[in-house]
């Protein structure tokens, strides 16, 4: 991911484009600031982000909580259902740094696997016998 963050708290206007480009697609975001007064003589400075790597959601967001960039972690498609897949995605990700903790690799495969064996062990009823085994 590639993300240019403005300055936080202060207004601006932005826009986003999608053109066609050689059978892809070109994308383009553009953002300009509102205008500023300079004395003679004086300085300005304005202070702009870049972000160029990974969707790691512990990235996202310490950029998140440093520079004050609300639901900058949303740059992950948490999809349709966010309300039940970022609790899942907790889950697998402390399974997985517990399981890393034993010096195995840090694998979401096997924390799948952990977190399914753990669901189903929870979900699971030992069968009642019949009150009264005559009674078939």
């Amino acid at each position: 991911m590639a993300a240019v963050l403005p300055p936080q708290g202060e207004q601006f206007n932005g826009a986003f484009r999608a053109t066609p480009y050689g059978g892809t697609k070109s994308y383009q975001a553009n953002y300009s600031l509102g205008a500023r007064n300079l004395a003679p003589g004086g300085t300005v400075s304005v202070t702009h982000h870049l972000f160029a790597g990974a969707k790691v959601v512990d990235e996202l967001r310490k950029y998140e909580k440093n520079l004050h960039i609300d639901r900058f972690d949303y740059a992950v498609d948490w999809g349709w259902f966010i309300v039940l897949t970022k609790p899942l995605f907790w889950v697998l990700d402390h399974i997985s740094r517990y399981v890393a903790s034993f010096g195995i690799a840090e694998s979401f495969g096997l924390a799948i696997i952990l977190a399914t064996i753990l669901l189903r062990g929870l979900l699971f009823r030992w069968p009642t016998p019949p009150s009264n085994p005559w009674a078939r």
